[in-house]
């Protein structure tokens, strides 16, 4: 079971996560919880929907992402920024001085590719900065609204996902439709995803090392190896990803069900 896709006009892979089977069963409460992909060039239909649908915006970008694409003003939203990569990261923040890094490093070498990718995950568990911003995102959505929190990034794809993963893990949702869920996203980005790696081929084709179609998917898209290196990351340091939320991010048991109280169906 995977979150419902929403099809906005210019806002990539929207999905609102109710509907998802939770704790005893108990459905995630529709309406409530959003990710998605930047807001910058929302179209006159998509604020529209937003000004609707949405009291609060979590922007997981980096400073630099956020002043190059800033969000939109949308009369009525609270905007809140959580960055929780510290600086750029190739293949998940979309700085512009992060494209010839990319390629200089990592797009001609699928098997570095993969591996760095593997390493941005376990740092989104490990590193103190993220565990604090993830425990600050977690505060958030214990406020009440009378309408949905969307959470967001660029692609939405790796910092949305890590948060839609973080919170089903709360919520009560299995495994394996966590995965499941995580996995959508390749099928809601396959063309956004395809339509990159042919513009990156396009433009640094003629460099003398060349592209490789593999090691751009494996910066661009998502992988159940990548969600494999969350849980591993989880269990090496914090005993799995109860322990991480538990000891890492500092969520108590009330915390916990004050969140499934709110978002799950009674």
């Amino acid at each position: 079971m995977t979150s419902e896709h929403i099809a906005l006009q210019r806002v990539s892979n929207t999905r609102d996560l109710g509907g998802m089977a939770g704790l005893g069963g108990r459905r995630i409460q529709s309406s409530k919880l959003y990710r998605s992909g930047e807001l910058h060039g929302a179209s006159d239909a998509d604020r529209i929907w937003l000004c609707n649908h949405i009291d609060l915006v979590i922007d997981l970008r980096t400073p630099q992402e956020i002043a190059e694409a800033p969000d939109p003003e949308l009369p009525g939203i609270r905007f809140v920024t959580l960055p929780i990569m510290e600086s750029l990261t190739q293949g998940v923040t979309y700085e512009k001085d992060a494209y010839d890094q990319v390629f200089l490093r990592l797009a001609s070498n699928p098997a570095e590719a993969f591996n760095y990718m593997i390493q941005v995950y376990e740092n989104m568990i490990c590193q103190e900065h993220a565990r604090k911003l993830w425990s600050r995102m977690l505060d958030l959505l214990t406020e009440k609204y009378d309408r949905g929190i969307l959470f967001h990034c660029t692609a939405g794809k790796d910092r949305a996902g890590m948060a839609a993963i973080l919170i089903e893990e709360i919520l009560g949702v299995e495994s394996s439709d966590i995965l499941e869920d995580y996995l959508y996203t390749g099928i809601c980005l396959q063309k956004h995803i395809n339509d990159l790696i042919e513009g990156i081929k396009q433009s640094f084709g003629n460099r003398t090392q060349p592209v490789s179609d593999e090691a751009l998917r494996h910066l661009f898209d998502v992988h159940p190896t990548y969600f494999s290196a969350l849980f591993r990351a989880a269990e090496d340091r914090f005993g799995g990803m109860q322990g991480w939320i538990r000891d890492g991010l500092c969520v108590t048991q009330d915390m916990m069900k004050s969140l499934q109280r709110l978002y799950l169906s009674p």
